[in-house]
């Protein structure tokens, strides 16, 4: 029997302070051939990581855990395989659109969908609105600028804003001095 043609399966590595584990992978090929079983189709499944990062800040025991995916197309949903932990996040680039698909495991071995929207008074720093950890309810999803989910704490946050409103301002105490 024919064997599918196999694809390449690429994607970048993450920062060495996080763990990576390939446990899904990925056929999408044009031609596929018979299919063991007697059956012929072409499987449509996205190669996915696992991600896995302590959190930084608070003694707050826990990690940021995520699955990533990306293809030329949208997802219907993540893959059945993932089994997700609460907490557990799930995000997918469509590279065909440059845009993300985000997904949030609140009960054990399920995924719920979340639309991506920050919250403004936040802004450079990308707080996704309306989600904050189901079991740490003081940390709230931030989507870094490498694009890697992390859970950060409300405490962090009101940091973050206080430094950055004192840049503002130093630098406007500057040019006034400049100008």
């Amino acid at each position: 029997m024919d064997r599918p043609q196999a694809c390449k399966l690429t994607g970048s590595l993450p920062d060495s302070n996080v763990r990576l584990v390939l446990i899904g992978s990925v056929f999408r090929c044009s031609d596929p051939g018979p299919m063991p079983g007697g059956s012929v189709g072409i499987n449509t499944t996205t190669a996915y990581l696992r991600h896995a990062r302590m959190f930084q800040s608070s003694n707050t025991p826990g990690e940021t855990v995520w699955y990533e995916s990306s293809d030329n197309v949208p997802l219907a949903h993540p893959d059945a395989t993932t089994s997700p932990n609460i907490g557990d996040l799930y995000l997918h680039h469509d590279r065909m659109t440059g845009s993300f698909q985000l997904w949030l495991s609140t009960l054990q071995g399920h995924w719920g969908s979340v639309p991506i929207e920050y919250i403004k008074k936040y802004l450079p720093d990308r707080i996704v609105a309306g989600v904050s950890h189901p079991k740490f309810n003081d940390r709230l999803l931030k989507l870094r600028a490498n694009g890697e989910p992390s859970w950060v704490t409300r405490q962090t946050l009101a940091t973050l804003k206080s430094r950055k409103k004192g840049e503002i301002t130093q630098r406007q105490g500057l040019a006034s001095l400049v100008g």
